[in-house]
Protein backbone atom coordinates (compact mmCIF):
# COMPACT_ATOMS: atom_id res chain seq x y z
CA UNK A 1 0.00 0.00 0.00
CA UNK A 2 1.40 3.37 -0.99
CA UNK A 3 1.19 6.08 1.65
CA UNK A 4 0.94 9.54 0.15
CA UNK A 5 2.78 12.58 1.43
CA UNK A 6 -0.57 14.07 2.40
CA UNK A 7 -1.42 11.05 4.53
CA UNK A 8 2.00 11.25 6.17
CA UNK A 9 1.49 14.93 6.98
CA UNK A 10 -1.97 14.23 8.39
CA UNK A 11 -0.49 11.56 10.67
CA UNK A 12 2.14 14.01 11.87
CA UNK A 13 -0.57 16.39 13.08
CA UNK A 14 -2.44 13.86 15.22
CA UNK A 15 -1.91 14.14 18.96
CA UNK A 16 -3.76 11.95 21.46
CA UNK A 17 -2.64 10.13 24.57
CA UNK A 18 -1.93 7.27 24.38
CA UNK A 19 -0.71 6.89 20.81
CA UNK A 20 0.87 3.56 19.91
CA UNK A 21 3.42 3.08 17.10
CA UNK A 22 4.64 -0.42 16.16
CA UNK A 23 7.21 -1.58 13.59
CA UNK A 24 8.48 -4.97 12.43
CA UNK A 25 10.60 -6.19 9.53
CA UNK A 26 8.65 -8.52 7.24
CA UNK A 27 9.34 -10.82 4.33
CA UNK A 28 7.75 -11.51 0.96
CA UNK A 29 7.98 -15.28 1.35
CA UNK A 30 9.46 -18.16 3.33
CA UNK A 31 9.80 -16.40 6.69
CA UNK A 32 6.17 -15.61 7.44
CA UNK A 33 6.20 -17.49 10.75
CA UNK A 34 9.18 -15.42 11.87
CA UNK A 35 7.26 -12.22 11.13
CA UNK A 36 4.16 -13.49 12.93
CA UNK A 37 6.18 -14.38 16.04
CA UNK A 38 7.81 -10.94 16.09
CA UNK A 39 4.37 -9.33 15.78
CA UNK A 40 2.88 -11.52 18.52
CA UNK A 41 5.70 -10.61 20.93
CA UNK A 42 5.46 -6.94 20.02
CA UNK A 43 1.71 -6.89 20.71
CA UNK A 44 2.25 -8.63 24.06
CA UNK A 45 5.02 -6.27 25.15
CA UNK A 46 3.10 -3.16 24.11
CA UNK A 47 -0.01 -4.36 25.97
CA UNK A 48 2.04 -5.04 29.11
CA UNK A 49 3.58 -1.57 29.05
CA UNK A 50 0.18 0.06 28.53
CA UNK A 51 -1.15 -1.88 31.52
CA UNK A 52 1.84 -0.86 33.67
CA UNK A 53 1.19 2.75 32.69
CA UNK A 54 -2.30 2.50 34.19
CA UNK A 55 -4.45 2.20 31.10
CA UNK A 56 -7.57 0.03 31.37
CA UNK A 57 -8.18 -3.25 29.59
CA UNK A 58 -10.87 -1.79 27.33
CA UNK A 59 -8.54 0.89 25.98
CA UNK A 60 -5.69 -1.59 25.60
CA UNK A 61 -7.97 -3.86 23.55
CA UNK A 62 -8.95 -0.86 21.42
CA UNK A 63 -5.30 -0.15 20.65
CA UNK A 64 -3.91 -3.68 20.37
CA UNK A 65 -6.98 -5.62 19.18
CA UNK A 66 -6.76 -4.80 15.45
CA UNK A 67 -3.03 -5.59 15.52
CA UNK A 68 -3.59 -8.99 17.16
CA UNK A 69 -6.29 -9.84 14.62
CA UNK A 70 -3.57 -10.00 11.95
CA UNK A 71 -2.18 -13.09 13.68
CA UNK A 72 -5.32 -14.99 12.65
CA UNK A 73 -5.12 -13.96 8.98
CA UNK A 74 -2.70 -16.30 7.12
CA UNK A 75 -3.22 -14.54 3.81
CA UNK A 76 -2.10 -11.24 5.31
CA UNK A 77 1.37 -12.63 6.06
CA UNK A 78 1.79 -13.76 2.46
CA UNK A 79 1.11 -10.32 1.00
CA UNK A 80 3.64 -8.16 2.84
CA UNK A 81 6.59 -6.10 1.71
CA UNK A 82 9.83 -5.39 3.63
CA UNK A 83 8.32 -3.72 6.69
CA UNK A 84 4.99 -3.30 8.46
CA UNK A 85 3.97 -0.41 10.68
CA UNK A 86 0.85 0.13 12.78
CA UNK A 87 -0.43 3.28 14.50
CA UNK A 88 -3.34 3.32 16.94
CA UNK A 89 -5.05 5.68 19.36
CA UNK A 90 -8.55 5.82 20.82
CA UNK A 91 -10.00 7.23 17.62
CA UNK A 92 -7.56 6.30 14.88
CA UNK A 93 -5.96 3.17 13.41
CA UNK A 94 -3.53 3.17 10.47
CA UNK A 95 -1.32 0.42 9.06
CA UNK A 96 1.07 0.23 6.11
CA UNK A 97 3.09 -2.54 4.47
CA UNK A 98 6.01 -0.71 2.88
CA UNK A 99 9.26 -1.46 1.04
CA UNK A 100 11.20 -0.16 4.07
CA UNK A 101 13.32 -2.26 6.43
CA UNK A 102 12.07 -1.41 9.92
CA UNK A 103 13.60 -2.61 13.17
CA UNK A 104 11.21 -4.40 15.55
CA UNK A 105 10.06 -1.76 18.04
CA UNK A 106 7.06 -0.08 19.65
CA UNK A 107 6.54 3.37 21.16
CA UNK A 108 3.84 4.80 23.42
CA UNK A 109 3.48 8.56 23.64
CA UNK A 110 1.04 11.39 22.95
CA UNK A 111 1.76 11.25 19.19
CA UNK A 112 2.79 8.73 16.56
CA UNK A 113 6.46 8.09 15.80
CA UNK A 114 6.03 8.38 12.05
CA UNK A 115 9.49 9.71 11.18
CA UNK A 116 10.83 6.22 10.29
CA UNK A 117 8.44 6.39 7.32
CA UNK A 118 10.56 9.20 5.89
CA UNK A 119 12.80 6.43 4.53
CA UNK A 120 9.91 5.61 2.22
CA UNK A 121 9.91 9.12 0.75
CA UNK A 122 13.65 9.43 0.20
CA UNK A 123 14.33 10.01 -3.48
CA UNK A 124 17.61 8.12 -3.13
CA UNK A 125 15.81 5.13 -1.65
CA UNK A 126 12.64 4.68 -3.70
CA UNK A 127 12.02 4.27 -7.39
CA UNK A 128 9.15 3.35 -9.68
CA UNK A 129 9.42 0.86 -12.55
CA UNK A 130 6.95 0.92 -15.42
CA UNK A 131 6.90 -2.01 -17.86
CA UNK A 132 5.51 -1.06 -21.27
CA UNK A 133 4.11 -3.10 -24.12
CA UNK A 134 1.30 -2.59 -26.62
CA UNK A 135 -0.84 -5.17 -24.83
CA UNK A 136 -0.37 -4.22 -21.18
CA UNK A 137 1.58 -2.21 -18.63
CA UNK A 138 2.85 -3.21 -15.19
CA UNK A 139 3.90 -0.96 -12.37
CA UNK A 140 6.34 -1.66 -9.53
CA UNK A 141 7.67 0.24 -6.56
CA UNK A 142 11.17 -0.57 -5.44
CA UNK A 143 14.10 0.38 -3.28
CA UNK A 144 17.65 -0.85 -2.79
CA UNK A 145 16.48 -4.13 -1.31
CA UNK A 146 13.39 -5.20 -3.21
CA UNK A 147 10.66 -4.55 -5.71
CA UNK A 148 6.90 -4.83 -5.21
CA UNK A 149 4.12 -4.98 -7.83
CA UNK A 150 1.46 -2.28 -7.44
CA UNK A 151 -2.08 -2.96 -8.64
CA UNK A 152 -3.12 -0.37 -11.23
CA UNK A 153 -6.05 -2.23 -12.81
CA UNK A 154 -8.48 0.47 -11.73
CA UNK A 155 -6.27 3.27 -13.09
CA UNK A 156 -5.16 2.20 -16.56
CA UNK A 157 -6.76 0.51 -19.59
CA UNK A 158 -6.77 -3.27 -19.30
CA UNK A 159 -6.21 -3.91 -23.01
CA UNK A 160 -4.88 -1.56 -25.65
CA UNK A 161 -6.85 -3.48 -28.33
CA UNK A 162 -3.94 -2.76 -30.65
CA UNK A 163 -3.07 -5.21 -33.43
CA UNK A 164 0.46 -6.46 -33.84
CA UNK A 165 2.77 -4.44 -36.07
CA UNK A 166 2.56 -5.52 -39.68
CA UNK A 167 5.72 -6.98 -41.10
CA UNK A 168 6.16 -3.95 -43.36
CA UNK A 169 6.21 -1.50 -40.45
CA UNK A 170 9.70 -0.40 -39.44
CA UNK A 171 11.02 2.30 -37.19
CA UNK A 172 14.14 4.21 -36.34
CA UNK A 173 14.94 6.77 -33.67
CA UNK A 174 15.92 10.36 -34.25
CA UNK A 175 16.45 12.96 -31.57
CA UNK A 176 15.22 10.51 -28.95
CA UNK A 177 11.90 9.97 -30.75
CA UNK A 178 10.56 6.84 -32.44
CA UNK A 179 9.90 7.37 -36.16
CA UNK A 180 7.55 4.82 -37.78
CA UNK A 181 7.45 4.23 -41.51
CA UNK A 182 5.79 1.65 -43.72
CA UNK A 183 2.85 1.16 -46.07
CA UNK A 184 -0.16 3.21 -44.84
CA UNK A 185 0.33 2.07 -41.26
CA UNK A 186 2.94 4.24 -39.56
CA UNK A 187 0.63 7.10 -38.67
CA UNK A 188 -2.14 4.80 -37.47
CA UNK A 189 0.26 2.81 -35.30
CA UNK A 190 1.74 5.95 -33.77
CA UNK A 191 -1.67 7.51 -33.10
CA UNK A 192 -3.03 4.32 -31.52
CA UNK A 193 0.09 3.86 -29.41
CA UNK A 194 0.04 7.46 -28.22
CA UNK A 195 -3.64 7.22 -27.29
CA UNK A 196 -3.07 4.08 -25.26
CA UNK A 197 -0.01 5.46 -23.49
CA UNK A 198 -1.76 8.77 -22.82
CA UNK A 199 -4.60 6.89 -21.11
CA UNK A 200 -2.04 4.93 -19.09
CA UNK A 201 -0.20 8.10 -18.11
CA UNK A 202 -3.35 9.92 -17.04
CA UNK A 203 -4.36 6.97 -14.88
CA UNK A 204 -0.95 6.75 -13.21
CA UNK A 205 -0.88 10.49 -12.50
CA UNK A 206 -3.97 10.09 -10.34
CA UNK A 207 -1.75 8.03 -8.03
CA UNK A 208 1.56 9.82 -8.57
CA UNK A 209 0.50 13.46 -8.84
CA UNK A 210 2.51 14.62 -5.80
CA UNK A 211 5.45 12.22 -6.13
CA UNK A 212 9.01 13.20 -7.05
CA UNK A 213 10.42 9.68 -7.14
CA UNK A 214 12.52 8.61 -10.14
CA UNK A 215 10.77 6.31 -12.59
CA UNK A 216 12.57 3.77 -14.76
CA UNK A 217 10.88 2.69 -17.99
CA UNK A 218 11.26 -0.79 -19.44
CA UNK A 219 10.21 -2.22 -22.79
CA UNK A 220 10.99 -2.70 -26.44
CA UNK A 221 13.19 0.21 -27.43
CA UNK A 222 10.85 2.05 -29.83
CA UNK A 223 8.04 2.21 -27.23
CA UNK A 224 10.07 4.15 -24.67
CA UNK A 225 10.36 7.54 -26.44
CA UNK A 226 6.67 7.41 -27.35
CA UNK A 227 5.65 7.16 -23.70
CA UNK A 228 8.31 9.64 -22.59
CA UNK A 229 7.07 12.25 -25.06
CA UNK A 230 3.46 12.18 -23.86
CA UNK A 231 3.98 11.57 -20.12
CA UNK A 232 3.15 14.25 -17.60
CA UNK A 233 5.38 12.67 -14.95
CA UNK A 234 8.49 14.82 -14.63
CA UNK A 235 10.89 12.37 -13.01
CA UNK A 236 11.51 9.71 -15.68
CA UNK A 237 15.11 8.52 -15.87
CA UNK A 238 16.98 9.01 -19.16
CA UNK A 239 18.26 5.45 -19.18
CA UNK A 240 15.82 2.54 -19.43
CA UNK A 241 15.64 -1.26 -19.49
CA UNK A 242 15.56 -2.62 -23.02
CA UNK A 243 13.82 -5.73 -24.29
CA UNK A 244 10.66 -7.79 -24.04
CA UNK A 245 10.54 -7.32 -20.28
CA UNK A 246 7.09 -8.78 -19.62
CA UNK A 247 8.66 -12.23 -19.34
CA UNK A 248 11.61 -11.17 -17.18
CA UNK A 249 11.97 -12.24 -13.57
CA UNK A 250 11.16 -9.36 -11.16
CA UNK A 251 14.47 -10.03 -9.39
CA UNK A 252 16.33 -9.34 -12.63
CA UNK A 253 14.22 -6.25 -13.31
CA UNK A 254 15.00 -4.96 -9.81
CA UNK A 255 18.71 -5.45 -10.38
CA UNK A 256 18.67 -3.57 -13.69
CA UNK A 257 16.46 -0.74 -12.39
CA UNK A 258 18.51 -0.24 -9.23
CA UNK A 259 21.69 -0.05 -11.33
CA UNK A 260 20.14 2.83 -13.28
CA UNK A 261 19.09 4.60 -10.07
CA UNK A 262 22.55 4.13 -8.54
CA UNK A 263 24.26 5.58 -11.62
CA UNK A 264 22.13 8.69 -11.26
CA UNK A 265 22.79 8.88 -7.52
CA UNK A 266 26.54 8.68 -8.06
CA UNK A 267 26.35 11.78 -10.23
CA UNK A 268 25.29 13.70 -7.13
CA UNK A 269 28.52 14.27 -5.24
CA UNK A 270 28.56 13.24 -1.62
CA UNK A 271 29.91 15.72 0.91
CA UNK A 272 33.58 15.29 1.67
CA UNK A 273 34.36 15.34 5.42
CA UNK A 274 36.94 18.12 4.94
CA UNK A 275 34.36 20.23 3.12
CA UNK A 276 31.82 19.54 5.87
CA UNK A 277 34.31 20.64 8.55
CA UNK A 278 34.88 23.85 6.65
CA UNK A 279 31.13 24.41 6.35
CA UNK A 280 30.75 23.89 10.10
CA UNK A 281 33.41 26.55 10.77
CA UNK A 282 31.40 28.93 8.60
CA UNK A 283 28.17 27.90 10.44
CA UNK A 284 26.74 26.47 7.22
CA UNK A 285 26.57 22.89 8.53
CA UNK A 286 26.12 21.06 11.82
CA UNK A 287 26.28 17.60 13.38
CA UNK A 288 25.03 18.73 16.81
CA UNK A 289 21.57 17.37 17.59
CA UNK A 290 20.46 20.26 19.80
CA UNK A 291 21.64 22.88 17.32
CA UNK A 292 20.04 21.06 14.38
CA UNK A 293 16.77 20.85 16.32
CA UNK A 294 16.70 24.64 16.56
CA UNK A 295 17.73 25.10 12.93
CA UNK A 296 15.00 22.72 11.75
CA UNK A 297 12.35 24.55 13.74
CA UNK A 298 13.54 27.88 12.31
CA UNK A 299 13.48 26.55 8.74
CA UNK A 300 17.24 26.95 8.28
CA UNK A 301 18.00 23.36 7.25
CA UNK A 302 18.61 22.84 3.52
CA UNK A 303 19.44 19.10 3.64
CA UNK A 304 19.10 16.75 6.60
CA UNK A 305 20.82 13.35 6.69
CA UNK A 306 19.64 10.66 9.12
CA UNK A 307 20.26 7.01 9.90
CA UNK A 308 17.41 4.83 8.58
CA UNK A 309 16.68 3.05 11.87
CA UNK A 310 17.73 5.85 14.18
CA UNK A 311 15.42 4.59 16.93
CA UNK A 312 17.37 1.35 17.35
CA UNK A 313 20.32 2.53 19.48
CA UNK A 314 19.13 5.84 20.93
CA UNK A 315 17.73 6.64 24.36
CA UNK A 316 14.02 7.63 24.44
CA UNK A 317 14.69 11.36 24.84
CA UNK A 318 16.96 11.41 21.80
CA UNK A 319 14.52 9.34 19.75
CA UNK A 320 11.77 11.90 20.18
CA UNK A 321 14.20 14.80 19.69
CA UNK A 322 15.35 13.30 16.39
CA UNK A 323 11.73 12.62 15.43
CA UNK A 324 10.68 16.21 16.09
CA UNK A 325 13.69 17.51 14.20
CA UNK A 326 12.89 15.35 11.16
CA UNK A 327 9.23 16.40 11.12
CA UNK A 328 10.12 20.10 11.51
CA UNK A 329 12.64 19.85 8.68
CA UNK A 330 10.09 18.05 6.48
CA UNK A 331 7.40 20.64 7.20
CA UNK A 332 9.83 23.46 6.36
CA UNK A 333 10.74 22.02 3.00
CA UNK A 334 14.15 20.55 3.80
CA UNK A 335 15.53 17.75 1.66
CA UNK A 336 15.57 14.60 3.79
CA UNK A 337 18.15 11.96 2.94
CA UNK A 338 18.88 8.54 4.40
CA UNK A 339 22.47 7.81 5.30
CA UNK A 340 23.62 4.84 3.25
CA UNK A 341 26.92 4.57 5.13
CA UNK A 342 28.60 6.97 2.74
CA UNK A 343 26.63 10.21 2.75
CA UNK A 344 27.05 11.54 6.30
CA UNK A 345 30.50 13.04 6.92
CA UNK A 346 29.93 12.78 10.68
CA UNK A 347 28.51 9.26 10.65
CA UNK A 348 28.62 8.80 14.43
CA UNK A 349 26.16 11.66 14.90
CA UNK A 350 22.44 10.88 14.63
CA UNK A 351 21.90 13.79 12.22
CA UNK A 352 23.99 15.88 9.80
CA UNK A 353 22.61 19.11 8.39
CA UNK A 354 23.51 21.52 5.62
CA UNK A 355 22.10 24.96 6.35
CA UNK A 356 20.43 27.52 4.12
CA UNK A 357 21.91 30.46 6.01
Amino acid sequence: MIISKREFEDLALLQEEPSLSMFIPTFRADKNETSKLKWKNLCKNAANELEKSGYGRKLIDTLIGPAKEKLEQPRFWNELSDGYCYFASRRNHFAYALPVHFESAYFISDRFLISPLLSYFSERQRFFLLLLSKQEVRFYEGNKHSITPVKIDDLVPQDSKMSSEPASLQYHTAGGQAIFHGENSGDEERIALEKYFRDVDQGLLKMLHDEQVPMVLAGVEHLIPVFRDISGYNHIEDDFIRGNVMEDDPVLLHEKAWEIIQRQNRKEKKIHPVSFDELMKREKASADLDAISNYAQEGRVETLYFHENFYKDQDPDNIWKIHTCLIDAWNNGSEIQIDAGELMPKNSAPLNALLRY
